[in-house]
């Protein structure tokens, strides 16, 4: 059986979504090394602090998001043109 492209694969949500992503050992382990680190904090902080922390943590988060979804629509963007360049090659 003829395997589906990429782009139905994309459509089809099989390849391209964060929960198709395996996790390595060591991005588990530094997963956990936050969990604990954050929980420790959380413990140690006056609920003004913790308020304070969490308005930081949001702000971080939201720009590795901003980050992350660049470094993905470049990749993108540079694949199409690795396959246009691909395609038009003579």
């Amino acid at each position: 059986m003829k395997q589906k492209s990429p782009i139905l694969q994309m459509f089809y949500g099989e390849r391209g979504k964060i929960d198709t992503i395996k996790l390595t050992d060591d991005q588990r382990t530094a997963l956990s090394k936050v969990t604990a680190t954050d929980a420790a904090l959380r413990k140690a902080l006056n609920p003004e602090q913790i308020k304070l922390y969490e308005d930081a943590l949001d702000s971080l988060e939201n720009l590795h998001s901003i980050s992350a979804s660049n470094c993905y629509a470049e990749g993108f963007r540079f694949g199409v043109l690795i396959g246009i360049d691909v395609a038009t090659e003579q």
